[in-house]
């Protein structure tokens, strides 16, 4: 909760506004997936990620197997013996051995290796001067950021660890930056998930 404020803010001003040509589409788009009797989910204040880690987590409750398709590194967070993400851009599906296999660390640990490398894409900072090795080990042997930031002083490197020292504020934002929010407030059928045939 101590985050929560600067996420939204940090988020906020580092996130480029929507170009008015896009804005001026998206009721079309809404008119296209509708007319293609594909549902569409949308809660104000929560962002599409949100949503599909609360559609995830509620349907493998109910004993479903669920498929992500995305390339977004951030919901591989989602990844478990149940839940697998589809990147089709390199046409590979992941389960919790491959988010090990192709980030490093285990579903479970991505936020935390997210908190220290950051990602760009979705404007989070991480940590300057870690990038995936070392966030690997630092979270191989730690576990997590807050752990992490508790043991500082038994890092070897000088400047890894006055960086830690001096962004340690800046990993646990991060984290939460990248951290989904699986209990949106949702009302929806799963039945109704499933494709139809076009109007």
């Amino acid at each position: 909760a101590r985050y929560s404020a600067q996420a939204q803010s940090f988020s906020t001003a580092n996130r480029p506004e929507m170009p008015d040509n896009l804005i001026a589409q998206i009721p079309f788009i809404k008119e296209i997936v509708k007319g293609f009797n594909i549902t569409s989910l949308e809660r104000e204040g929560f962002e599409a990620d949100d949503i599909i880690a609360t559609i995830a987590r509620a349907e493998e409750k109910k004993g479903m197997d669920v498929c992500i398709i995305s390339g977004d590194k951030v919901l591989m967070q989602l990844v478990t013996d149940h839940t697998t993400v589809i990147d089709t851009m390199r046409d590979k599906r992941f389960d919790p051995p491959g988010v090990l296999e192709h980030l490093g660390v285990e579903p479970e640990r991505v936020i935390d290796f997210l908190g220290l490398v950051g990602d760009s894409s979705d404007n989070v900072p991480g940590v300057p001067g870690v990038g995936k090795k070392t966030a690997i080990k630092l979270i191989g042997e730690f576990g997590t950021i807050a752990n992490l930031l508790e043991n500082v002083d038994k890092i070897p490197s000088k400047r890894i660890r006055e960086n830690l020292i001096t962004c340690g504020d800046q990993a646990l934002l991060s984290k939460q930056l990248v951290t989904l929010d699986s209990a949106v407030p949702l009302s929806y059928r799963t039945e109704e998930l499933t494709p139809a045939p076009p109007d």
